[in-house]
């Protein structure tokens, strides 16, 4: 992990509760998608995993509540997705005017492009969570996905257009955690 991602602050409250990330990992290993070992790694690193993401968890929290405020939108417009736009610029920008250049680089223009697409830009932050955690980032996607679909990643996946089921594998990297 990366001094980048600790944070004084705690991160968004959706994004770090650890009961409903242990949740998420006894799920995954209830429904055949992590061994018991895998599963037993996973929760012994959950608090260091949750104290070192801070930072990059904070914006990750930030999209979900985004996805929360626009899940029941009338209006037939991305706003969702431009929301989602609108907060990575806002935050590169906010870094850059500060001068913490390492936290404007979380903001990418890779994270700006993969936050625009419906459903994948909740993924988004997963980006520079992987470079740091690869672990944390298989977690989290799989924690999102559960929050949103009620079904892990890959099962989500197996019904979405391969596309879809492309970049989002891309954005996470994997669909298991590495040994």
């Amino acid at each position: 992990m990366t001094d980048l991602m600790t944070e004084d602050r705690p991160p968004s409250r959706a994004a770090i509760d650890e009961p409903q990330l242990r949740a998420t990992i006894d799920r995954l290993q209830s429904e055949g998608e992590l061994s018991p070992a895998d599963a037993e790694r996973l929760r012994a690193a959950l608090p260091e995993v949750v104290a070192q993401s801070g930072y990059i968890l904070r914006h990750l929290g930030a999209h979900l509540t985004i996805g929360v405020i626009f899940a029941f939108d009338v209006v037939p417009l991305p706003l969702g997705s431009l929301a989602r736009g609108v907060w990575v610029l806002s935050s590169r920008l906010y870094e850059q005017v500060r001068g913490t250049r390492d936290r404007a680089r979380v903001h990418s223009l890779t994270v700006l492009g993969v936050s625009l697409v419906p459903f994948v830009g909740y993924f988004a932050y997963l980006i520079p969570l992987r470079t740091a955690n690869a672990e944390a980032a298989f977690l989290y996607a799989n924690h999102v996905s559960y929050r949103r679909s009620g079904q892990s990643l890959s099962v989500y996946l197996s019904r979405k257009p391969r596309w879809m089921q492309r970049l989002v594998r891309w954005t996470v990297s994997a669909e298991t955690p590495p040994s």
